[in-house]
């Protein structure tokens, strides 16, 4: 089943009306050093709280206990 439904995830992350995934493409510099593009943060479903209610609507957030997610990744993106 993981792997069916990887499959559809990542067809669809990104995607206008899929808001409960993304990809996150990352570029390595040319000269083969590595850089820091976010800032990454485990949040757990007590600490995202807040921020799932703000990001996403009751369906996707019953889809997210239905599936069992109970870690989440904060990201910020350095510009």
């Amino acid at each position: 089943m993981t792997k069916i439904l990887n499959r559809l995830i990542v067809k669809f992350a990104g995607r206008r009306h899929f808001g409960m995934a993304a990809q996150i493409q990352h570029a390595v510099r040319t000269n083969g050093r590595s850089y820091r593009a976010t800032n990454p943060q485990f949040l757990s479903c007590e600490e995202a709280g807040p921020l799932l209610k703000a990001a996403f609507i009751p369906v996707q957030r019953v889809g997210m206990r239905v599936l069992g997610v109970r870690q989440f990744l904060r990201l910020q993106a350095v510009i």
